[in-house]
């Protein structure tokens, strides 16, 4: 990130006349360098939330103590939610790496 020293040095000088056009490109490509940091931050956090929300979804709903939930009094029911929540885990992360979302 621009220090806040150096900001206010090159808009002095942008002031005084001196060396406009190199002003101007300094503070384009730092503001640039942040906003590209500041997105992959957001595309990560955007990451998380895509694959951790319908699996919490699926588990409250699930984990509610109410009678009336399909398939709850058969054995197989909380292998088939847990089966049911990996492969959803699954196949969000293979579309992310086909959208090449989870290179550095």
């Amino acid at each position: 990130m621009v220090q806040k020293a150096e900001v206010i040095d090159q808009i002095l000088r942008a002031a005084n006349g001196e060396g406009r056009h190199e002003y101007v490109a300094t503070i384009t490509v730092g503001l640039l360098k942040d906003l590209g940091q500041f997105f992959d931050g957001c595309l990560m956090i955007a990451v998380v939330a895509f694959i951790f929300m319908p699996l919490t979804f699926v588990t409250g709903l699930l984990g509610m103590n109410v009678t009336g939930i399909p398939f709850a009094q058969e054995r197989w029911a909380f292998w088939g939610v847990v089966g049911f929540c990996t492969i959803l885990g699954l196949v969000v992360l293979a579309w992310f790496g086909m959208r090449h979302w989870l290179r550095r």
